[in-house]
Order: C-alpha cells, then sequence, then structure tokens
C-alpha cells in the first residue's frame, strides 16, 4: 500500500509518496530477521529483531482490540484489515451521534502515537541545538540529568526525509516552551528575532559594544558606577 502526504510550505505544495507504515515496519522486521540469519549466536539475532518485532506486535494487538470494538466477528488475519474496518465502524457510530468528545479524543491520541511510535523507530528524527537563548526564558544553557551542558533549545525534525518541517518540534529544556510544525518553526524564528532586537538595544549591550570598539571602560548612567 502507497501512503500519499501533502505538505504546504506556504511557497509549493509537495507530495511525498511511501509505503504505509505498517509495509515500513513490517519490511524492517523481515530485513532485520533475514540480516541476523548470518549471527552466529541467538542472543545476537534477539538484540537486532527485538524492538521492530515488539513495536510490530504492539499494532497488531492494537488493531485487532480496535476492531473488536465496533463488531463481535473474529478479526481479520492483518493489522491493516482490522484498522480499516474498525474504521469504517467506528465512523459510523460517529456520525449517528455514538461517539462522545472524551472517546473521539482518546482514539485519535492512541493512533497518533502509534503513529509517532513507528515513526520514531523507522525515520529517528534529526536534533539540532539552537545556538541563540530561549526567547521565553532567555536560558542558552541547561543542565541535563547526566550533569552535563547543553543548548536550551533542541528542534527535532525529519526534514531529510519529508522534505518538510511538517513534522519538527522545537523544545526549550529549560522552561518546556514548545513550537511545533513549519509555523512554528517561523514563530520561533520570529521570538529569537525579537528578543535579540530587544537584547540588542538595551544599555548593558551599548555599554558593552562601545568598550569593546574603543577599548575603554564606560559605565552608562544609573549603572552603579
Amino acid at each position: 500500500m502507497t501512503v500519499e502526504q501533502v505538505f504546504d510550505d506556504h511557497s509549493a505544495t509537495v507530495r511525498v509518496r511511501h509505503d504505509s507504515l505498517l509495509n515500513q515496519l513490517r519490511d524492517a522486521v523481515s530485513s532485520s530477521m533475514a540480516h541476523s540469519a548470518n549471527k552466529v549466536s541467538a542472543s545476537e539475532r534477539n538484540i537486532l529483531d527485538a524492538d521492530a518485532i515488539d513495536k510490530l506486535e504492539q499494532v497488531e494487538n492494537m488493531a485487532r482490540k480496535l476492531y473488536l470494538t465496533v463488531t463481535a466477528a473474529e478479526p481479520f488475519p492483518t493489522p491493516e484489515q482490522n484498522l480499516r474496518q474498525w474504521f469504517i465502524g467506528f465512523s459510523n457510530l460517529h456520525r449517528s451521534g455514538k461517539v462522545s468528545r472524551e472517546v473521539l479524543g482518546q482514539k485519535a491520541s492512541r493512533l497518533r502515537s502509534v503513529v509517532t511510535m513507528i515513526d520514531d523507530k523507522l525515520n529517528p528524527p534529526e536534533s539540532i541545538e539552537i545556538t541563540s537563548p530561549c526567547p521565553r526564558c532567555e536560558k542558552l544553557w541547561v543542565k541535563t540529568d547526566e550533569m552535563s551542558w547543553c543548548r536550551a533549545i533542541t528542534v527535532q525534525s525529519r526534514i531529510a526525509v519529508y522534505g518538510s518541517l511538517d513534522n519538527a518540534t522545537a523544545t526549550c529544556r529549560g522552561c518546556g516552551a514548545t513550537w511545533i510544525h513549519g509555523q512554528g518553526m517561523r514563530q520561533l524564528r520570529w521570538e529569537i528575532d525579537e528578543s535579540e532586537t530587544r537584547r540588542n538595544e538595551s544599555p548593558v549591550e551599548i555599554e558593552h559594544d562601545t568598550d569593546t570598539l574603543i577599548g575603554h571602560r564606560f559605565t552608562m548612567p544609573g549603572n552603579g558606577e
């Protein structure tokens, strides 16, 4: 099955065709098992196969359980069939007013988490650290759990895979601020530019730049000297 995704980057519409995530995950399992067949020990094979196999089993179980929420019939052999039939049944229930907003939100959240889980496995996001301070909390560096220092804002994206920022997420480790998708990335750029403009126009920065230019220690009025 081929899936077409459409991205709008405000200048052109980009169409990306690829196999469905389930097909890609299944291929990853098959490829991994074929590759590991040449390994000597069973433990090496298990390490190679376990993660992809576990995720595929999770999706298969989820699809089977979803299917059984709309019918008492025997589930189909594949998760694709179960999900397709569940969606038809669930959509009919929703149109007839038999699905609450809460249940609708739960199903949407569950499906999105599964899509993200598989996507993270197949296409790990690229991580980029922003060299500017966070425009919200103004932190540039934060401590990690390992007690080392890292940049406050990190951007994770799959632009190399999708050719778009639609799957990008920027997060500040200092204050938890988040910017998502292409619009969020543009918002972050604007906020950083505005923050830097305000910082460069401050008396402290004027004092620093003047001192740097002429090699003389100046103090702006009211700065305590």
